[in-house]
């Protein structure tokens, strides 16, 4: 009899424990198994995600089952425990071990799985806008607009908040008279904040990008470690993650447009960065994108020419020389054009743009192709020069 006394309260001992380490944190291990869901396949094979996708979305009460998956299973292991033992002290346990913990931790009903489906069909859209080609995306998050159920035309406006802004304002300006106010609100709260990222002007500084990516990695790799701290690193990793995503976000203009971006700043063209699943463009001298130019596809260095800088569909023409100064511009450039004809020292101005030229154009670039307007004079040893750096097509 004593046998049986300590037997069941070891059982339930040990059923407490069990039980609340696989309940620990449920909320973070359901956002993980829904992530799973979306994640295989993704970058390799995106129609069967698009499937993965489709499913979500069409049977969304799914999310449900993703979000009390840890309530399965733990109610799964203490049946088979009391079954094959004959005891209940395993079933009292699950009682007290997990829906009470979870109850003060985590709500499995209402609200909180209401929050969790709708989070899951967000990250759908959005995962969908990211990785699929732009007539996929554009299909499926239309098509998301157009279901009866409010949350999944919100999450909707969520993916067209991803999408070329020229498909996406449209979009979200039809969903401003979408019948449920929360859907009107969060279309015309989307509108706003991407018609200001497509502007190009709201760019945030990529100066934190550098320790949040550090950040990233570390909370990752303690997640992967395992621990009694995994949740509480996961959480802190999509917080990193969280602040990231608003700064690549801020500069969709810049990532849509490349590689026809233009630093105004810097006279240089942007270059494009990768991590994890993030790409962002950033100058490659400031290292910044706030003042990267849009539709710039060729950039054209002037000798003697009355303009000093006009970006016109899509060439951007400037002045490489400042002859009141007597001074050069540094700057990327894919073709110099001398015009003759000008009251100048061509020789000293050509001497001091190919020096400038020189030092900013790197030899993985294409060559700077040259054109002569109005048969400018140049000395021998000038010509000579400037096929250093430049050819006559």
């Amino acid at each position: 009899m004593q046998w049986e006394e300590t037997y069941g309260l070891f059982s339930l001992l040990l059923g407490v424990f069990v039980a609340y380490m696989v309940g620990y944190n449920a909320k973070a291990r359901a956002e993980k198994w829904g992530r799973w869901w979306l994640e295989p396949g993704w970058l390799t094979r995106p129609k069967g995600i698009l499937k993965r996708a489709k499913l979500l979305t069409r049977r969304p009460n799914l999310l449900f089952f993703i979000h009390l998956m840890p309530a399965f299973i733990g109610f799964a292991f203490f049946i088979v425990a009391a079954f094959l033992r004959e005891q209940t002290g395993p079933l009292i346990a699950f009682g007290v071990g997990y829906f009470v913990p979870r109850l003060l931790r985590y709500d499995y009903s209402g609200k909180k799985t209401q929050t969790f489906r709708l989070w899951m069909l967000v990250v759908t859209a959005k995962k969908i806008a990211a990785f699929c080609d732009l007539e996929t995306a554009k299909a499926f998050i239309f098509d998301l607009g157009r279901n009866p159920d409010p949350e999944v035309r919100i999450a909707a406006v969520n993916g067209l908040m991803e999408l070329d802004p020229r498909v996406g304002l449209g979009a979200l300006e039809k969903l401003k008279a979408d019948p449920d106010v929360e859907v009107r609100n969060a279309a015309m709260e989307a509108h706003r904040v991407l018609s200001m990222v497509a502007s190009g002007k709201y760019v945030l500084k990529l100066g934190p990008m550098a320790k949040l990516m550090e950040e990233h990695k570390a909370w990752k790799q303690a997640v992967a470690l395992g621990g009694f701290r995994k949740g509480q690193n996961r959480r802190n990793m999509h917080l990193t993650a969280e602040k990231i995503d608003d700064i690549i976000y801020s500069q969709l203009a810049q990532r849509l447009a490349f590689p026809s971006v233009y630093c105004r700043n810097c006279n240089a063209r942007a270059t494009q960065l990768e991590y994890a699943d993030w790409t962002w463009v950033r100058c490659r001298i400031c290292l910044e994108a706030n003042d990267l130019e849009l539709d710039v596809k060729t950039v054209v260095g002037q000798i003697g020419g009355e303009t000093q800088r006009d970006l016109t569909e899509g060439t951007l023409l400037m002045s490489l020389w400042n002859e009141d100064r007597k001074t050069a511009v540094s700057a990327d450039v894919d073709a110099l054009e001398i015009i003759g004809n000008q009251p100048m020292n061509y020789d000293w101005a050509v001497s001091a743009v190919v020096q400038a030229l020189q030092h900013r154009h790197d030899a993985a670039m294409p060559p700077i192709s040259l054109k002569l307007t109005g048969a400018p004079s140049l000395e021998h040893n000038t010509k000579l020069l400037l096929s250093s750096v430049a050819q006559e097509g």
